[in-house]
């Protein structure tokens, strides 16, 4: 007789996708790379570019930031396969000028304080994650999601298995591995 089971390894199919941008250390380019994972934090894809800062004594250089991160996002979005729910991005790493003026981005976009997120995350009794709503740290550019909405579900899963920040240091590093510089 065989044993009775529910499969659930597919019940957290929704997508987030982890935009993430690293300065080059000669300051001469920034690295892109879109994460994209499932509401437990496993891979689906990885997105990467990287595109060069303008050098002309004409640029300023919020403006020549802002463009080259918008160019570059756009090169990662048209790469990527999948479509996430929703998007995330440091809010320390990119400014919000950079969507609220140059791109229309169709997903929700929550931009993430890493530092206040970390803070308002607690355990509770059992081991789990508890967190309040209206979690600072994290804000919607435009509108925000309705209670009831995909995105929404996505980033209340993401914080319950405490994924809200971490799938950034692990694009960070995908980043470092692909355009890693060999001696």
């Amino acid at each position: 007789m065989p044993v009775s089971f529910r499969d659930v390894r597919n019940d957290e199919e929704e997508l987030a996708g982890f935009l993430r941008f690293v300065r080059e250390d000669s300051g001469r380019g920034i690295r892109g790379g879109l994460f994209v994972v499932n509401t437990r934090g496993e891979p689906v894809s990885f997105t990467y570019s990287r595109a060069d800062l303008p050098t002309s004594v004409l640029w300023r250089a919020r403006d020549a930031n802002r463009r080259t991160m918008a160019n570059l996002a756009a090169t990662l979005f048209d790469a990527c396969l999948q479509s996430p729910a929703v998007l995330l991005t440091l809010a320390e790493e990119i400014p919000a000028d950079t969507f609220a003026g140059d791109l229309v981005i169709q997903a929700p976009l929550c931009r993430v304080d890493a530092a206040a997120s970390r803070a308002r995350m607690k355990r509770d009794p059992d081991g789990l994650i508890a967190v309040t709503e209206g979690v600072p740290g994290l804000t919607w550019l435009g509108s925000p999601p309705g209670p009831d909405s995909v995105a929404e579900r996505v980033v209340h899963l993401l914080l319950a298995h405490q994924l809200i920040t971490e799938p950034f240091e692990r694009a960070a590093i995908g980043l470092d591995a692909v355009y890693h510089e060999q001696p």
